[in-house]
């Protein structure tokens, strides 16, 4: 199924500790759950974390934003070719490295943002394979894009409760 997407934005990078700062200061946002880590200088430039959808849509609007669809994240992510065209985002179809994205059994941290050159996509769009999870709208259904509309789909609007496992929040990218 081929899904159509109108023009949207997104931020080249991810949110950086400062950035969500200002946001706390601006009496917007609330703190990550973590926060001697978010309160370490040495973390400036790195992305937050230890936050929920919920903040991460509240500093989206106080930026003048909203969190992207998963469709609207997968076509930044991927670029224009199609989805069968190459077996791993962004590098193509060779496996990818510590070198060229922060994954798990690389630095065991996060790094600071825009720092992995490889790890940018056609558009300059940084971080989208590793460093950290990212939120994306909605909830999580493994069945959504089987009834979804082809034209801009927002995402399910309710939560699939599968069996065992609580309501399921989305992420993309991968994680250190």
């Amino acid at each position: 199924k081929q899904i159509q997407l109108s023009a949207f934005a997104i931020e080249v990078h991810e949110v950086t500790n400062t950035q969500y700062g200002a946001c706390m200061m601006a009496d917007r946002c609330t703190p990550p759950a973590d926060r001697e880590r978010f309160s370490d200088p040495a973390f400036a430039d790195h992305p937050v974390v230890w936050v929920n959808q919920v903040q991460a849509s509240v500093y989206c609007a106080w930026a003048g934003g909203r969190l992207p669809t998963e469709a609207e994240w997968e076509r930044a992510a991927r670029g224009a070719d199609p989805l069968v065209s190459r077996a791993y985002l962004v590098v193509g179809d060779t496996e990818i490295s510590c070198d060229e994205a922060n994954l798990i059994n690389c630095q065991r941290d996060t790094r600071a943002v825009k720092t992995t050159a490889q790890d940018r996509t056609p558009e300059g769009i940084f971080d989208l394979i590793g460093n950290v999870h990212e939120h994306v709208r909605g909830w999580y259904d493994p069945q959504y894009y089987r009834q979804a509309p082809v034209e801009d789909p927002p995402g399910a609007q309710n939560p699939q409760i599968l069996p065992g496992l609580k309501n399921l929040v989305p992420v993309r990218g991968g994680s250190y």
